[in-house]
């Protein structure tokens, strides 16, 4: 887990969550004029947005389903926590 305080985001200038990709590691953003994607240690979605989001988005424990509603930039923040676990659902289909 990456916890990026307060006083480290004002120190690094990171204005929106673009800016993270620089400061932690394992994690990989593009912005482009129809889409933003997110990878988490090479996993991601991509450009699709017809699927459900690979990197799962929380601001304030609301879930952000759509990459494009992180566009926003930062205000007053108090800190970024990136968790990069993996997490890996089996199921079992009976035919």
């Amino acid at each position: 887990m990456n916890v990026i305080g307060s006083g480290d985001l004002k120190e690094k200038s990171i204005d929106k969550i673009d800016d993270l990709q620089y400061f932690v590691p394992n994690l990989q953003m593009t912005e482009t004029g129809i889409s933003t994607q997110v990878f988490v240690r090479g996993i991601g979605t991509g450009s699709n947005s017809g699927f459900e989001q690979s990197v799962g988005q929380y601001i304030d424990g609301i879930y952000y389903g759509r990459q494009q509603l992180l566009r926003a930039p930062f205000l007053d923040l108090e800190r970024v926590a990136i968790i990069l676990k993996m997490v890996i659902l089996i199921t079992h289909l009976k035919a």
